[in-house]
């Protein structure tokens, strides 16, 4: 799995990707916190990207899936903050390319460093 997620308590998810990945990974981490009983006091998740090879996003359908997805789930549970770690301009093209489709329901930042990611987060 090229991707592992941590959570914090029942507020925090930290997602950490590796090797090569694409926005189909990304919708499955997706589906996943949807899906997770601590989804309801999900407050904060920091997707780190600074371990990937490189981000292949020749499907984008996977990221409006993860659009739709996310613009359900903020009817319901609006109060998440997401952070993206990652220096990377493949990452931050497909993040742009999410944020034309529709705009992310969620506050949503890019930072450089978890260290800055985890301070917009409040952690």
């Amino acid at each position: 799995m090229p991707y592992q997620i941590a959570w914090e308590g029942q507020s925090t998810a930290n997602v950490t990707y590796s090797g090569m990945t694409d926005s189909k990974e990304v919708l499955d981490v997706v589906k996943i916190l949807n899906g997770d009983w601590r989804f309801d006091m999900l407050k904060r998740v920091l997707h780190d990207f600074t371990g990937i090879d490189g981000y292949t996003d020749h499907d984008h359908s996977a990221l409006e899936d993860v659009s739709a997805l996310n613009n359900g789930a903020a009817l319901y549970h609006p109060n998440v903050k997401i952070a993206i770690v990652t220096e990377r301009i493949d990452v931050i093209d497909v993040v742009n390319t999410y944020e034309e489709m529709s705009g992310s329901p969620y506050p949503l930042q890019i930072f450089a460093t978890r260290a800055a990611a985890l301070t917009w987060l409040g952690q």
